[in-house]
């Protein structure tokens, strides 16, 4: 050890973490003077080198080290130093990834924004050049005419996609609303309050990918049937961990169903899996169970079915005005996100909702025939 310091022209060139490195190897040999003074020259270039979050390292190291000399004094001393950076740690893990998922949202919504204002601009740019032409009315009825059915046809077609991207728009916003992620980080917050540290990231990790998921899918215009069902495996696990796994659930496929070739509108089926746990599974006095078959119905026509045995829509505790809103919000969305998708790809699409109560069963039952 004495050989490599001779080797290094300056000792001030050994970084922090050598120096912890050190405190290990003579702590496992039992030299414990050594090992104590390694540890505190890593803990001082730390310092010096706003490098606290590093703390941890050395901290332990001396715990263990008066611990084992019998100095429980200063073992429990160093090991609550130990904790605070550790738990200091992570609280700055998490605010830097809630900002990072805030930057992510406004860059999306702000380019959202864009689009709009753009097609905006269009469609007024064409009203200009309508007026324009209709002063001419009496010189060229010829040109009029043709004029006239150009900006009708025009029109629609900017309208069409300005309706688009403000269906689109609202359909995010419908996704990760605000109560979803004030409960998800009130849960990381609980975690860390409980020290149950590993869960918390567990969680934030899962969080963030689902939301990264949906930022990136909610621009196309079709994905796959497998990378839908991927994002509603994340996001119903997500809401398990939520609320304490209260509630199980089944998504079954027929074999002769190519998830990866068949094209589907994005982010379709999620508005109903949220309303199936948040205003019919959760709060269950029951274990719940959500399940989504996936047939098929006719040739490039799947059925979907997604089955809870939750409340009911006629239920007393959920047949009030907020929730009935809220179902109609979302089915509506997925409606005219259907309509669209027809008229696109000029196909027939529907959704139906029904209350399991009428034939005495529990929960709601939603059926969705998609051609793809």
């Amino acid at each position: 050890m004495n050989l490599f310091f001779n080797q290094n022209k300056n000792e001030k060139d050994i970084t922090g973490e050598i120096y912890d490195m050190f405190g290990d190897i003579c702590l496992d040999n039992n030299l414990n003077d050594r090992a104590e003074a390694y540890y505190k020259k890593a803990k001082t270039l730390y310092i010096e080198n706003n490098l606290e979050d590093k703390l941890i390292g050395p901290y332990y190291g001396l715990s263990d080290l008066y611990y084992k000399t019998g100095n429980y004094k200063k073992s429990v001393e160093y090991l609550d130093s130990a904790y605070y950076y550790r738990k200091a740690y992570y609280k700055k893990s998490i605010i830097e990834e809630n900002k990072k998922l805030e930057r992510d949202y406004e860059i999306k919504f702000k380019n959202q924004q864009i689009a709009t204002l753009k097609i905006g601009q269009q469609l007024q740019k064409e009203k200009i050049k309508f007026r324009n032409i209709a002063l001419l009315i009496l010189l060229l009825l010829f040109i009029i005419i043709v004029s006239f059915i150009y900006y009708i046809s025009k029109s629609k077609q900017l309208k069409s996609n300005l309706k688009k991207i403000e269906l689109e728009q609202s359909l995010f916003r419908s996704q990760m609303n605000p109560h979803f992620i004030f409960n998800t980080i009130a849960g990381i917050r609980g975690n860390i309050l409980n020290n149950e540290n590993d869960k918390a990231v567990k969680y934030l990790t899962q969080f963030s990918k689902l939301t990264r998921a949906i930022l990136e899918q909610s621009i196309e215009k079709t994905i796959t049937l497998q990378e839908e069902l991927e994002l509603l495996k994340n996001y119903i696990s997500l809401q398990q961990m939520r609320l304490n796994n209260s509630f199980n659930f089944t998504i079954n496929i027929d074999d002769d169903i190519f998830t990866e070739a068949v094209n589907i509108p994005p982010m379709l089926l999620q508005p109903f899996i949220e309303n199936a746990i948040e205003h019919g599974l959760k709060g269950l006095p029951y274990q719940g169970l959500l399940q989504i078959d996936i047939t098929n119905f006719k040739e490039n026509i799947l059925f979907i079915s997604i089955i809870d045995n939750g409340k009911g829509l006629l239920n007393s505790e959920n047949s009030n005005i907020g929730s009935l809103k809220k179902y109609s919000l979302s089915t509506s969305i997925s409606k005219k996100r259907l309509l669209n998708w027809s008229k696109q790809f000029k196909n027939q699409s529907k959704i139906e909702i029904i209350d399991n109560s009428k034939e005495n069963k529990e929960g709601v039952t939603i059926k969705i025939y998609l051609e793809y």
